[in-house]
């Protein structure tokens, strides 16, 4: 039976469609994500993670959303992909494991961890210059009142 989420207007405001909508795939929610499953979504999530219309979005946001948004943004790739979301991070906890052995997904997963840590701490710097920069601003306009001096 089709499922019944999301619903249109979630689909609209998803970043990356589910595979089963007009006529894909259905998602996978059984079985195990195959060494190029793993790959495709470890290698997709790095690149669209560190693009710079990603950054600017995330870094837009409050921090507490920041890592929410961008978890949201994986879950939906997953879906991409054709792979349940649930299903799929499961399965992708047991990736260090199950695929031990294997240079190529370890690299590649190492790779997605990475791009989410720098992702993060990208935008907490774009956000921290955005605010100097704010402040810089409303200093040189006089909206500041006086400037804060340190004393040693």
């Amino acid at each position: 039976t089709p499922r019944s989420w999301p619903t249109p207007r979630e689909i609209a405001l998803r970043r990356f469609k589910p595979s089963d909508i007009e006529g894909g795939p259905p998602l996978q929610t059984t079985g195990i994500l195959s060494r190029e499953q793993v790959i495709a979504f470890c290698d997709g999530c790095s690149k669209f993670l560190l693009e710079d219309d990603s950054l600017e979005i995330l870094s837009s946001v409050d921090e507490n959303t920041m890592g929410a948004l961008s978890v949201s943004w994986q879950r939906e790739y997953l879906e991409h992909l054709a792979i349940e979301q649930d299903f799929g991070c499961r399965q992708l906890s047991l990736v260090p494991e199950r695929y031990k052995s294997d240079r190529g997904v370890l690299t590649s997963f190492a790779n997605f961890q990475k791009a989410c840590v720098t992702s993060m701490k990208t935008c907490q710097l774009r956000r921290q210059e955005k605010a100097a920069a704010r402040i810089a601003e409303m200093e040189e306009k006089g909206e500041m009142g006086e400037k804060a001096v340190v004393v040693d």
